[in-house]
């Protein structure tokens, strides 16, 4: 049964991160996001981790040719056939580019751009109060969604840290990277008619509620997707 082939836009703090993973587990696909993949190769010392980690901490953007290669390997596994959600790449138009000229070499076209918007000033406020699970890489907010215990993970207890590349010089850096380079994509997106506009500036759930209709529609008239079980 196949589920959709999304891509999650939005700037930083915007939400992808939470609603990437209920739409994963709703629709049971894999939620790949490229910043966790990136932090988990910086971690394990890898050879990508080295080349990548001084561009991730300034908050620059990774070159475009070693994020296509990081792309390609994982839409190529097993369990992205099905479908996937991509949070955090394309991240500028070459992407966007290279990703469709992929996805039409593999017979999987992308159902939609989901565009999470929220104001400027939302956005820096939440980043600037952002908490993450070191073990689930799950995000809280206080103004948003909070832990139910001060300073612990909802899901596996561990103790909330603050994200080295949530400083105030970083996040200002990340927010005019994004509008620079990045917001070109919804141009891109939407004069193929495939993006979708949401507005994240509500709660969790409102967001999730209207994600999963407009993911519906579009998963329900493709014709790749017939019998395609979506509860």
């Amino acid at each position: 049964m196949a589920g959709p082939r999304v891509v999650l836009l939005g700037a930083p703090g915007a939400g992808k991160g939470t609603q990437g993973r209920r739409l994963a587990e709703r629709y049971r696909i894999p939620n790949i996001s490229t910043g966790e993949m990136l932090r988990e190769a910086m971690k394990a010392g890898s050879g990508l981790g080295r080349r990548v980690q001084e561009t991730v901490e300034s908050g620059k953007l990774v070159s475009d040719d070693v994020m296509i290669e990081l792309i390609e390997e994982r839409l190529r596994r097993e369990d992205a056939c099905k479908g996937f959600l991509l949070d955090g790449f394309p991240r500028t138009r070459v992407q966007a580019e290279a990703l469709d000229g992929l996805l039409g070499k593999l017979g999987r076209p992308l159902h939609a751009a989901v565009n999470l918007a929220v104001p400027i000033p939302v956005v820096v406020d939440r980043l600037s109060h952002r908490l993450e699970c070191p073990v689930c890489r799950r995000t809280y907010n206080e103004a948003g969604v909070p832990p139910r215990i001060e300073g612990v993970c909802d899901y596996d207890g561990a103790k909330l840290v603050s994200r080295k590349d949530d400083n105030a010089d970083s996040v200002r850096q990340r927010i005019e990277v994004y509008f620079r380079e990045t917001e070109v994509l919804r141009g891109h997106y939407e004069s193929s008619g495939r993006l979708i506009e949401v507005d994240g500036n509500r709660s969790p759930d409102a967001v999730f509620s209207d994600l999963t209709k407009a993911l519906d529609r579009v998963v329900q008239g493709d014709p790749m997707a017939e019998g395609a079980g979506l509860g």
